[in-house]
């Protein structure tokens, strides 16, 4: 078992310094009440450690086999219609504005992750999208409107 725990930890282990940079950048950058929404990663459900580590209230995708209770399957189910491709989009981020969310965290490594998608909002609404680092981008969806 001890020589397979390596294997399971990086399998099952989705964080990284840079992850953890922007999830602290969320709590860093936000009043106690601000809605912020990220990603599944690897089919695990990140926001938990967004909830954690920023203190957020947070929608996050995540597959539903996953969860237990009403309101965090509500939640999921929110993400994973908005966090469903494309991603970024217009329409996408004017729903996450109508919903409340004032903050993303897209975790590069997320698999649909879409950098050109990214690079073109940033060009179309400078301040909408911020990098962090190359692991984490954050984007404010009220900057992305029209």
């Amino acid at each position: 078992g001890t020589g397979f725990f390596a294997h399971q930890r990086e399998h099952y282990g989705i964080l990284t310094p840079e992850l953890v940079n922007g999830i602290q950048y969320l709590g860093e950058a936000s009043t106690p009440g601000t809605v912020v929404a990220v990603t599944s990663l690897n089919n695990a459900p990140l926001g938990w450690w967004v909830e954690a580590i920023a203190r957020r209230p947070t929608i996050y995708g995540s597959p539903l086999h996953w969860l237990i209770f009403g309101d965090e399957i509500r939640r999921a189910s929110v993400a994973n219609d908005l966090f469903a491709p494309p991603f970024p989009t217009d329409d996408k981020l004017q729903a996450a504005d109508e919903a409340g969310i004032e903050l993303i965290l897209l975790p590069v490594a997320w698999t649909f992750y879409d950098g050109d998608a990214v690079e073109a909002l940033q060009a179309a609404a400078p301040g909408a999208v911020l990098r962090l680092n190359p692991e984490a981008v954050v984007i404010k969806p009220a900057e992305a409107g029209p």
